[in-house]
């Protein structure tokens, strides 16, 4: 009994939860029981048509579900049952003919192994026809068809380059290298028989005047012909019989591929001379004279580039070989000369600094005329290639180290190293640099013309390591000599060491915006990320070493990431696709850490310059502070006003002070210390004079003489507004000098508007902002002009 008098109880307390919160207290709001009424009705009825629904139709749904699940079931059994049926009678006809397929499979197989037969036996006797086809026509001396069938030979060897009959390949090769030698020396002597009756090489010391069996017409026309028969017998890199370099360096150079092989021709006696005169032991093979073989070989190349460009040039540009450009291929060819005379000449010359160092000079001499004058392009080989492998760089690092350090000690020991190398000139440099400054720069920028032509990034950051070990070097040595000169900061040789200080600064702000620094900023990042990868994989993925192979991890890792750095590396390229995408990616520079030292030295060197001026200055101020500011009489009491006595000896040393460092220190630096000092001298005679004394009307008179007439004028000099530099200065003078009138009605608008709570700020007759503006007045604040007008003593109205 106790369940349904809970329910009731429940059912009842609902109900009258439910007429409190619909109709509450309110008697008026029992009108909503109509439309509650309504309501009520539409839920029951849609509740009974809901039941009704459930009640009639979900049977009949759910008994032709029923029905139709059991003709799928009767159906799947069915179906089951027929692929019984037919999975027998196939595995009995797989059984009846699996002989059949097993006796085809075996034909099949005989048929595809006789068509392989078949293949093979036609590209042999294709290859025989062709060898008879080229016998036969150099037997008539019809080179033409010799080297058409030659050429179509190739062809036939390149279509067998995945062909797994490794015999056949082999003999194909073997047949397409004979007749490519036969046909190579004879066209090669008869193209070398042309160039000879066209007086090449050019060499003006074994030029004869031959008598010609040809018209130069029928000579130009032959040259044209066995040109491009050569180019066509030409034969594919990975086929060619012309051996690559034997020297380790010139074998490993990235992109290397053979001369075409007209030019291979050409260059032949070129060589020749070339071995004659810079091997053995003739004079002109001396190991401290490479500029000889350097000059001969631009020399070589200046004189055949008119033959090259007119007469080669053409007759490739119209036979389809426009990717050839004869005077680059002659060029690389020269080239190729030079690096084999290096890698020859290098490992001697590295037990002589002096010998290697003039080497290197005049390779780099020798690179950039080559390729700024003769047009040799970047992407070719060159003797850096050769200066940047790993033995010759590091000689060559730690040379370019030593002989930098040995300049900068003859710089700073030089006699005249802090003298301005134009003092004698006016208005002519206004850095004011001393000569060791600008030799240092000097150097600087020659080192990085010097490594700028290398040709990878890795090689450049080692430069610049170098650099800036150069830079932070000659900042330790002005540092030096800077301390010893600290106790006279007005000294000639401080100011000079300021000057040289600022200039550096200057130059490397400058070029921390050079796209090639911010080039190898990028480099030097990714070069970063590299170490730490590879860091990181040895930290995650290497066991622990064993006792036996401590050092093993490491090894691996610097020896991977060396490699990653070569001069093969693909991503070496010191190219970048966009650079304005790297410039606006690269908030760092190369310079930075230099930069902040030379910067934090210089303004050390500034205050210490400042302060020795200011306190010097300052300490001939105090007679002039201590004047009796009140009891001066008016001014009108006098004819004219003049400095005051007690002014002269201070404002005299600032006047000496600053010219004596104008003329000491550069126009950038000059102009941060005058105005450093004028801000300076603006605050202690505002805190140390204005603010200490009372004035009367003649006392403020004279300090605005003194000020405006005196002070400011000193500083005219240097800025056509000086005033706008003792602003707290000039602002005082201003409150100090005013009518009493205005001070006093001033006076009552600061008070109403500090001290009084109930005045109306924003009303226009009570802005007191407004009323300083118009007494020009903008830097003091309102309690800075309520204390000014305090330290008046004629306040009182006449």
């Amino acid at each position: 009994m106790a369940a349904p008098m809970d329910d009731q109880n429940f059912v009842e307390n609902q109900v009258i939860f439910f007429c409190n919160s619909e109709f509450g207290e309110d008697v008026k709001s029992l009108g909503k029981v109509r439309n509650f009424y309504t309501k009520a009705l539409a839920t029951k009825k849609s509740l009974e048509d809901q039941l009704s629904f459930v009640q009639t139709e979900a049977p009949t749904k759910l008994n032709k579900a029923v029905r139709e699940a059991e003709e799928a079931t009767t159906r799947i059994s069915q179906l089951s049952k027929e692929q019984d049926v037919i999975s027998v009678k196939v595995n009995e006809k797989v059984e009846e003919i699996e002989p059949v397929v097993k006796r085809i499979t075996h034909l099949t197989s005989q048929i595809n192994e006789l068509e392989h037969y078949t293949n093979y036996l036609t590209c042999l006797s294709k290859v025989e026809e062709l060898s008879s086809e080229i016998q036969s026509a150099l037997i008539i001396n019809s080179v033409q068809r010799s080297v058409d069938h030659f050429s179509e030979m190739v062809d036939l060897m390149t279509s067998l380059n995945d062909s797994k009959c490794a015999n056949l390949k082999s003999f194909l090769r073997e047949t397409v290298l004979f007749w490519y030698k036969i046909l190579r020396d004879k066209l090669s002597g008869e193209f070398d028989e042309v160039l000879k009756a066209l007086n090449w090489p050019f060499i003006v010391t074994t030029v004869k005047s031959l008598q010609q069996k040809e018209s130069p017409e029928q000579l130009n026309v032959k040259l044209e012909t066995l040109l491009i028969q050569l180019l066509e017998i030409q034969l594919p890199f990975e086929v060619c019989p012309e051996p690559r370099p034997q020297h380790p360096t010139l074998a490993s150079l990235p992109d290397w591929r053979p001369l075409p092989l007209p030019m291979s021709i050409m260059v032949k006696p070129i060589k020749k001379r070339f071995r004659f005169h810079f091997y053995g032991k003739k004079q002109t093979n001396s190991i401290d004279k490479p500029e000889w073989f350097f000059t001969q070989v631009l020399s070589w190349i200046r004189d055949h580039t008119d033959f090259l460009v007119k007469k080669i040039q053409p007759v490739l540009d119209r036979s389809n070989y426009t990717h050839i450009d004869a005077k680059s291929e002659f060029s690389r060819a020269m080239v190729m000369l030079v690096m084999e005379k290096l890698v020859t000449d290098i490992p001697e010359l590295m037990f002589d600094e002096h010998q290697f160092s003039h080497m290197v000079d005049e390779a780099l001499l020798f690179d950039q005329e080559l390729r700024g004058s003769y047009g040799y392009p970047s992407a070719f080989p060159g003797c850096l290639h050769v200066l940047t492998e790993e033995e010759p760089f590091k000689k060559w690092i730690l040379v370019e180290r030593k002989f930098a350090l040995e300049k900068v000690d003859m710089m700073l020991t030089s006699n005249t190293a802090w003298e301005f190398q134009y003092k004698e000139v006016s208005d002519v440099d206004d850095m004011k640099v001393p000569e060791c400054g600008e030799s240092f720069v000097t150097l600087a920028h020659t080192i990085t013309d010097r490594y700028k032509p290398l040709p990878y990034p890795h090689h450049k950051l080692r430069f610049l390591d170098v650099q800036l070990e150069l830079f932070d070097d000659f900042r330790i040595r002005l540092l030096q000599v800077m301390k010893e000169e600290a106790h006279n900061p007005l000294g000639e040789r401080f100011c000079a060491i300021l000057n040289t200080v600022h200039y550096i600064a200057e130059v490397l702000t400058e070029w921390s915006d050079l796209l090639f620094f911010l080039q190898l900023q990028y480099h030097k990042t990714e070069e970063k990320k590299l170490h730490s990868n590879h860091d990181d994989s040895i930290a995650t993925s290497t066991p622990v070493p064993s006792i036996s192979s401590p050092t093993m991890p490491r090894l691996r890792s610097s020896i991977s990431i060396t490699e990653s750095l070569r001069l093969d590396s693909p991503n070496a390229s010191m190219e970048i696709d966009d650079p304005d995408d790297v410039i606006g990616s690269i908030e760092e520079s190369v310079f930075d850490d230099i930069l902040k030292l030379f910067q934090r030295m210089k303004d050390e060197m500034l205050a210490n310059l400042i302060d020795y001026i200011s306190t010097d200055v300052k300490s001939r101020s105090k007679p002039y502070r201590k004047d009796r500011w009140s009891v001066i009489p008016p001014s009108k009491e006098f004819s004219s006003l003049g400095l005051s006595n007690s002014a002269c000896e201070m404002f005299l040393i600032l006047k000496e002070r600053l010219h004596d460092v104008k003329l000491l220190l550069s126009k950038p630096v000059f102009t941060t210390v005058w105005q450093t000092i004028a801000e300076d001298l603006n605050q202690f005679l505002y805190q140390k004079l204005i603010l200490t004394n009372q004035f009367s009307e003649g006392g403020g008179d004279q300090l605005h003489y003194d000020m405006t007439r005196n002070l400011f004028p000193l500083f005219g000099e240097y800025t056509p507004k000086p005033e706008n530099y003792f602003k707290d200065v000039k602002e005082a003078c201003i409150v100090l000098t005013m009518k009493v009138g205005s001070a006093l009605l001033l006076k009552d608008v600061l008070y109403r508007a500090l001290h009084d709570p109930h005045v109306d700020h924003k009303a226009k007759e009570m802005d007191p902002i407004k009323a300083l503006h118009e007494l020009a007045i903008y830097k003091l604040s309102l309690d800075d002009v309520e204390l000014l007008l305090s330290l008046r003593i004629n306040m009182t109205p006449t």
